[in-house]
């Protein structure tokens, strides 16, 4: 099942005050501080997909040289993702940051956002495994990396009990609370092996997840190893316009290339999955690169000082053609985003 696009008016509502100064510059300030976390990781000599031999640098940002691996065109980021630069991110001095990122202030908030954005990944799912010919309901569900709950939730709301595994205690009692009930469960950053290769569930989710891990293929090859489990929905970020589109706009927040430090592509999945025993029988392709540049432009000219018509024209402008334009990049796979629903290979 090939699927793409979606429509971005859930979107823009979310990220509608990310078209200002003023949500956008503390946030560009928590990138910089990412960015010294980073350079301070060892140099990345191998791709971390495939580990063939890195060449010369495609582009630099911010002194972080990014390469594409002539073998399965992955982009990678010129530093190690380290058990440390992750502790950075999810339970040290950023950690509070991200958490709060991804809380919202009451459990009305919370559940709008998992309608407008983990509902339909959750049907994309059961569509795909009924597809298979499985019930998706009867199914065991686990989601890595569940952050605060919101695909747990929307799986709950499927009719299933999934369990949410997370590094983040911040996020964990948050997503819990706001749940009301305990399927959350907090876990050590070094025990992810573990619990991939252990746990109890026929799908396992992953929603912007591997991209952080320092070992993806390791964690995948737990996970065929599990007898347990049949099937993945794994979501990533992926080579897009906006990568570059952020080279343009350096005081402008990055969404893409900042917390996540390498970009896969249709290539370097498919290689990834045929190393580690999968197959897809699922995929969406879906971004927000118009979103981006909606914003990013917006951004720049009230930075610039320029009178509030300005950007007040140019959303008018972009509004109506975000869905055609992202559409015709989710069509060419070079969207900023894609889910993939894999299974065992026999």
């Amino acid at each position: 099942m090939e699927r793409f696009g979606k429509p971005s008016a859930p979107l823009l509502d979310a990220r509608g005050h990310l078209l200002t100064p003023a949500a956008n510059d503390p946030l560009v300030a928590r990138t910089r501080e990412i960015y010294a976390c980073y350079r301070k990781q060892p140099r990345r000599l191998h791709c971390k997909i495939c580990d063939s031999k890195l060449g010369n640098p495609a582009f630099e940002k911010f002194d972080i040289p990014y390469f594409v691996c002539t073998t399965c065109r992955h982009l990678n980021g010129g530093f190690e993702d380290t058990a440390a630069f992750n502790a950075f991110l999810f339970t040290g001095d950023a950690g509070g940051e991200t958490a709060a990122h991804y809380s919202e202030a009451t459990q009305e908030a919370y559940f709008r956002r998992v309608d407008d954005i983990y509902t339909p990944k959750a049907k994309f799912l059961f569509e795909v495994l009924a597809q298979a010919g499985e019930t998706p309901a009867r199914l065991r569900h686990a989601d890595l990396g569940a952050g605060s709950g919101y695909f747990v939730a929307a799986l709950r709301q499927q009719g299933v009990a999934p369990i949410g595994y997370d590094v983040s205690p911040s996020q964990v009692e948050f997503g819990n609370r706001m749940l009301g009930e305990p399927l959350l469960r907090l876990h050590e950053m070094d025990a992810l092996m573990q619990i991939a290769a252990s746990v109890k569930a026929d799908a396992v989710s992953m929603i912007f997840t591997l991209e952080h891990l320092e070992r993806p293929q390791a964690l995948l090859s737990a996970l065929h190893a599990n007898a347990n489990v049949r099937y993945l929905l794994i979501a990533v970020p992926t080579v897009s316009p906006t990568m570059l589109l952020e080279l343009v706009f350096p005081t402008v927040f990055e969404r893409h290339l900042s917390t996540h430090t390498h970009l896969f592509s249709d290539d370097s999945l498919r290689w990834l999955a045929r190393a580690t025993g999968f197959e897809r029988i699922g995929e969406w392709w879906f971004g927000s690169d118009a979103m981006d540049l909606l914003r990013s432009v917006a951004v720049r000219l009230r930075q610039d000082g320029q009178s509030e018509a300005a950007p007040e024209l140019w959303t008018a402008m972009m509004r109506p053609l975000i869905d055609e334009w992202q559409l015709a990049v989710d069509r060419r796979k070079l969207s900023s985003a894609v889910h993939l629903v894999l299974r065992k290979a026999n």
